[in-house]
């Protein structure tokens, strides 16, 4: 009775990996059919109906002499195509955010002097480490900040609630007008 016991659990576990095995490959070889299909049934969710210019990206310089042999490679060209309206419930497309650009930054502090940034309210001394090594020492150049450049210090500096970094503009452009340069 126990030997039957075994025998019938011994054939249930390997039916059942010989069945994930066969699944697994039958849904290797199908996933590019079942693919194709859905992508030809699927609406296309858009925002407005004017077609985009084709991009156009340059190389940069030094590989421009490089590729004069294969002048068509010099520029790629990736078209677009035409957006069509939406009829359909789902949510529109969203276009993709601005990029995030890195603040201008300092060789180093003028006159030799950082400003206290630990003064902003939040900002700690790992932040202005961190601020110091990408070259923002001063109020003045935080006041100034852009919010794509706050977006690309928030995620230098991991912080997640960009409100943080809109009180430390504020701060610090209430700080700089106060601010005098320290003699010396």
């Amino acid at each position: 009775m126990i030997r039957l016991a075994v025998t019938v659990a011994a054939l249930v576990a390997l039916a059942f990996l010989v069945g994930g095995l066969v699944g697994w490959l039958l849904a290797m070889l199908l996933r590019p059919l079942v693919a194709g299909a859905m992508r030809e049934r699927r609406p296309q969710r858009v925002v407005d109906a004017e077609p985009e210019p084709p991009l156009a990206i340059p190389l940069p310089a030094p590989m421009a002499p490089a590729m004069r042999r294969a002048a068509p490679l010099a520029m790629i060209e990736m078209p677009v195509a035409p957006r069509e309206a939406s009829t359909s419930r789902e949510a529109p497309l969203r276009r993709a955010p601005p990029a995030r650009i890195r603040p201008p930054a300092l060789p180093g502090p003028r006159n030799g002097r950082a400003d206290p940034l630990s003064r902003l309210a939040g900002l700690t001394r790992r932040h202005v480490e961190r601020l110091h090594a990408i070259g923002v020492y001063h109020f003045s150049q935080i006041a100034v900040w852009t919010p794509r450049e706050e977006e690309w210090v928030a995620d230098h500096l991991d912080i997640e609630d960009p409100a943080v970094i809109e009180g430390w503009v504020v701060q610090a452009a209430r700080l700089a007008a106060d601010h005098r340069p320290p003699r010396g």
